[in-house]
């Protein structure tokens, strides 16, 4: 979701943009919701950007193998919301 740049878990030189995720919440709830929940901030050019992520994603089935389903649902629909953030702080 980010064209043109590498993700590493090392810095790559001087300047390079630093993003930190924290998860508070990753899990299915008694209503038959999942849960995916934190915040992230993004260093980017001397500019710190920071947002809060909360979704609460109805679950199509019961069980297990359900509630994992729809976590990475949730999961993808964060990283693709981090990455439009990103694109925009440019």
């Amino acid at each position: 979701a980010l064209p043109g740049r590498l993700v590493s878990a090392a810095p790559l030189g001087e300047k390079h943009d630093t993003l930190s995720v924290t998860v508070t919440g990753f899990q299915g709830r008694y209503d038959g919701r999942a849960v995916v929940s934190g915040e992230w901030v993004l260093q980017h050019n001397g500019h710190v950007v920071k947002q809060g992520f909360d979704l609460a994603l109805p679950q199509n089935e019961d069980g297990y193998d359900a509630l994992v389903r729809t976590l990475a649902i949730g999961w993808q629909q964060t990283a693709q919301q981090i990455a439009n953030a990103a694109i925009t702080t440019e």
